[in-house]
């Protein structure tokens, strides 16, 4: 199984979207997160995400992204390696930035 990063859309109290994203990909997305400058730029991303690797497709009206929370398991950051504490709190800081959270679990 891959090792992966569960992240969870709310677009509205009907349309939420649970999916996964291998590491390599979430990487890239949590990357680019750090380098975002405002919550719409960021929301295009996310929605690309979803849309690229979401088990439902971003629909027409999904343009706002209401909440998105990023659940990184200990184990994922441990295959990851490059995921250290300091990395996991920039991503945080980010994602909390732009109203969005980033949680690890065990």
């Amino acid at each position: 199984m891959v090792d992966c990063l569960n992240v969870r859309t709310i677009f509205s109290l009907t349309r939420i979207s649970t999916f996964c994203v291998e590491i390599e990909e979430a990487l890239k997305v949590l990357d680019e997160l750090l380098q975002a400058v405002g919550t719409e730029w960021a929301q295009e991303a996310i929605l690309e995400v979803v849309s690229n690797y979401g088990k439902q497709a971003v629909m027409p009206g999904d343009v706002t992204v209401g909440v998105l929370t990023i659940v990184v398991s200990k184990n994922a950051v441990e295959y990851a390696g490059v995921m250290d504490q300091r990395f996991l709190s920039g991503i945080r800081s980010v994602c909390e930035a732009n109203g969005y959270t980033l949680s690890v679990s065990g």
